[in-house]
């Protein structure tokens, strides 16, 4: 039981704990994981008025979804799903990639920053959040968010951070699944 809280901090951090309580076990339900996408978003939305979730792939980052955009007219799922970025290109992205580790940055001026912005919509932030979602040692996807559109400071990111690790690793245990039940099938043909 989580003791009544008597500052605003203390409010939103057993807030953030009871969320966190009642995610990480569908993030553990096997029938649940393609939802951990949806999963990372909805805990986000409790830091930040504007996120998006890009996967990593093998030579970009590209959009996965998002909330809190507004893409100057264009349908914002589609926006962010059509947005491809390099992973050597010089944006906020690549920072939790160099960095192994969640980053609040500066977003400063570079042709893929601007590429971004247009994206999210909305206004330019000063400054955002990246984060990288890990499985199997590598990076499965990266977490974006910012205050912009509110204007708000970013705030404290600790609840958030836990459940990634979390959402990271049940995406390692569905990799690792799948790929037994591939050897699993080739096994039997053998």
């Amino acid at each position: 039981v989580i003791p009544k809280p008597t500052t605003g901090a203390q409010a939103d951090l057993a807030r953030g704990l009871e969320m966190l309580r009642d995610m990480v076990g569908p993030v553990n339900d096997p029938e649940r994981r393609d939802e951990i996408p949806l999963m990372i978003l909805r805990v986000a939305s409790s830091s930040f008025s504007r996120a998006a979730l890009f996967l990593v792939t093998d030579g970009e980052f590209v959009g996965l979804g998002g909330f809190g955009l507004d893409p100057n007219g264009r349908d914002p799922g589609k926006a962010l799903r059509d947005t491809h970025i390099p992973l050597d290109a010089d944006t906020v992205l690549a920072s939790p990639l160099r960095e192994k580790r969640s980053v609040r940055v500066p977003f400063f001026e570079s042709e893929w920053n601007r590429y971004l912005a247009d994206r999210l919509g909305g206004p330019v932030p000063t400054e955002c959040y990246v984060a990288p979602v890990f499985a199997s040692r590598h990076v499965e996807a990266v977490l974006y968010g910012d205050n912009a559109p509110d204007g708000r400071a970013l705030g404290d990111t600790q609840v958030l951070e836990l459940f990634l690790t979390q959402a990271g690793a049940a995406m390692e245990r569905a990799s690792l699944e799948k790929r037994l039940a591939i050897q699993a099938g080739l096994g039997e043909l053998a």
